[in-house]
């Protein structure tokens, strides 16, 4: 798999970094990015129609989307969103004030960063780690394996497509989810106080229909 994923990059030599002023209207760029820079600055929207597999996306205030692949991308998005049309496998996304939508595929072994954002993954995600900062959701809509969520505060949500559970029990770090009392799956969990008064509250999404957890106090 390294091997598979050095490819996706290119050298110092080829790759391009390119700055975009959206000014608030939309753009489309037709080639294929992987491995270059793009900095996106909005109001506005910018449509990538091909890949950009291992590219570093940067968006301030913009709405970007990608049809093709992100594999091995690098993403920082500032009060505005990223959309991803294929899969996002290994993945680094740091998102503040805004949200990222994986919204047909997966993101396997994703690292993300979210400070007040949301982030929605419609298929696997298994062997990702999230780290919260600020209030902020993670939906993922199939299989619970190997997911890591760090630093969880009051408010923080999580909502998952892959498991049915009505309760769960915590202890060492670890979310056992529970329906009716028996164990369907374990998250790896820490939270920003450890020794607080907050608890875990479990409930029905009404968006997905799917089961969510969150912390409360």
């Amino acid at each position: 798999m390294a091997v598979q994923r050095a490819a996706l990059k290119k050298d110092v030599a080829t790759a391009m970094s390119t700055t975009i002023n959206l000014n608030g209207g939309s753009q489309a760029i037709g080639s294929d990015e992987s491995g270059n820079t793009l900095n996106v600055n909005g109001p506005g929207s910018l449509e990538l129609t091909s890949d950009a597999n291992g590219s570093t996306v940067i968006g301030n205030g913009a709405d970007i989307t990608i049809d093709g692949y992100f594999n091995d991308g690098q993403a920082t998005i500032d009060g505005g969103s990223l959309t991803v049309g294929h899969d996002a496998d290994y993945a680094n996304i740091s998102v503040t004030d805004g949200s990222v939508n994986v919204g047909w595929h997966d993101a396997k072994h994703v690292t993300a960063n979210l400070d007040n954002s949301t982030l929605f993954i419609a298929h696997d995600s298994y062997g990702s780690v999230f780290n919260f900062q600020g209030r902020s959701t993670v939906e993922i809509g199939h299989h619970v394996t190997n997911l890591t969520f760090n630093d969880l505060g009051v408010g923080d949500k999580i909502v998952l497509g892959g498991a049915t559970f009505n309760g769960g029990q915590f202890a060492n770090q670890v979310l056992t989810l529970t329906e009716n009392g028996a164990a369907v799956g374990e998250l790896n969990v820490t939270l920003h106080h450890p020794h607080g008064r907050e608890h875990f509250a479990f409930g029905v999404d009404p968006t997905t229909g799917w089961d969510y957890f969150k912390l409360v106090r």
